[in-house]
C-alpha cells in the first residue's frame, strides 16, 4: 500500500510540473507575439517605425536646420526618398534594391529631374530591411563627378538665407555672420584650413560631434561658391 501511495504521489508531482511548464511556455509565446515581454501594465509596446517627416514650410535663415531647397522644393535632411519621388524625381540608378536594417552604409542611388542627376547617400532607420524607396536621403554632394568628368550630381541647392552656387564669399559670410563669430569647434562656421588649396577654400558648419556637417566650397580665383555638401543622419 505504501508503495502504491509513493507511485501516485510521484505521478501527481510530474503532472503539476508539466502543467506549470506548459503554462509558462504559452505565456512566454504570447509575450513574444505581443512584443511586451518587458512591459508593465499600462505601458505601450516599443515603436521602431521612423519618425514622421514633414518638409519645412520655408527655407528660413538658420543654417543649423539642415533645410535645403532643391529644384524648387524644400527638404530637411534627412528626408525620405519618397519626398523626392513625390516632387518629380525618378530613380535612374541604384546599387542595390534594399538597405540593411539600421544602416547608413555607403549605398547610394541616382535620382533625376529636369535632366539633372543627383547621387545621394541613403540611411535606413527601420529595424527591418527596407527597399531604397523606403529609406532616407542623408548625404548630398551637389557637384560630384567621376574620373571621366561625368556628372554624378549636378544641382544648385539653396541653403537657408539664400546661399547657393554662385553666391560670393563675402555675401555668404555676411549672411552667416553669427555662426562665423562663434569660437567653438562645433555648432559654428569656420574655415577648414586642413583642406585648403590654391584653388579652393572650404567653410564648414559641423554639428555637435562633427559627424554631421554642411560644407561650402569657395573658388579662390572667383571668390564664388562652386560646391555645397550636406550630411545629416539625425532626425
Amino acid at each position: 500500500m505504501k508503495k502504491v501511495l509513493m507511485i501516485a504521489l510521484a505521478l501527481l508531482i510530474t503532472l503539476l510540473v508539466g502543467c506549470t511548464e506548459k503554462d509558462s511556455t504559452l505565456r512566454n509565446n504570447d509575450e513574444i507575439k505581443n512584443n511586451d515581454i518587458f512591459l508593465t501594465d499600462g505601458e505601450e509596446p516599443l515603436n521602431n517605425e521612423p519618425n514622421e517627416y514633414s518638409a519645412p514650410s520655408e527655407l528660413g535663415n538658420d543654417l543649423t536646420s539642415f533645410n535645403v531647397e532643391i529644384e524648387g522644393n524644400l527638404y530637411r535632411l534627412p528626408a525620405p526618398v519618397s519626398a523626392f519621388l513625390d516632387n518629380g524625381w525618378e530613380i535612374t540608378k541604384k546599387e542595390v534594391d534594399t538597405i540593411a536594417a539600421n544602416s547608413n552604409s555607403s549605398m547610394s542611388i541616382t535620382i533625376t529631374k529636369n535632366n539633372k542627376n543627383c547621387t545621394v547617400g541613403l540611411i535606413n532607420y527601420s529595424d527591418e530591411v527596407q527597399t531604397v524607396e523606403a529609406c532616407y536621403v542623408y548625404n548630398i554632394n551637389s557637384k560630384f563627378y567621376n574620373i571621366l568628368g561625368e556628372a554624378l550630381c549636378d544641382i544648385d541647392p539653396v541653403l537657408p538665407g539664400g546661399v547657393t552656387i554662385g553666391t560670393s564669399e563675402s555675401e555668404m559670410k555676411d549672411i552667416y555672420k553669427s555662426l562665423l563669430e562663434k569660437e567653438t569647434l562645433y555648432n559654428s562656421l569656420r574655415i577648414r584650413e586642413d583642406a585648403e588649396t590654391e584653388e579652393r577654400r572650404i567653410y564648414e558648419y559641423a554639428a555637435a560631434g562633427g559627424a554631421n556637417y554642411i560644407q561650402v566650397y569657395i573658388n579662390r580665383e572667383t571668390n564664388l561658391i562652386n560646391n555645397i555638401v550636406m550630411k545629416n543622419d539625425i532626425r
